[in-house]
């Protein structure tokens, strides 16, 4: 489980700097996951990442997304939100 908080602050920048170089909350749990994690993570593990843009209230699917959506698994939620 990676926290929302754990890729902020990434090299701290000014003003403008910061604005520019914001990455969207996706490519930045990437970055996160393939920059900075201390043990590489298998394909297998990616496949399975699921995140939420926004605070969780209900149990459903709703505002859910795959981070690596392209990752092939057999993992029965991750089909199911892929629609296969």
């Amino acid at each position: 489980m990676v926290h929302g908080s754990c890729c902020r602050n990434q090299g701290k920048k000014k003003g403008s700097e910061r604005k520019r170089g914001r990455k969207s909350i996706p490519a930045e749990k990437k970055w996160c996951i393939e920059g900075k994690a201390m043990v590489p993570v298998s394909d297998e593990a990616k496949a399975k990442i699921i995140v939420a843009r926004m605070d969780r209230s209900t149990c459903n699917d709703e505002g859910l997304e795959l981070l690596y959506p392209e990752i092939g698994t057999h993992h029965a939620v991750v089909c199911r939100m892929k629609g296969a």
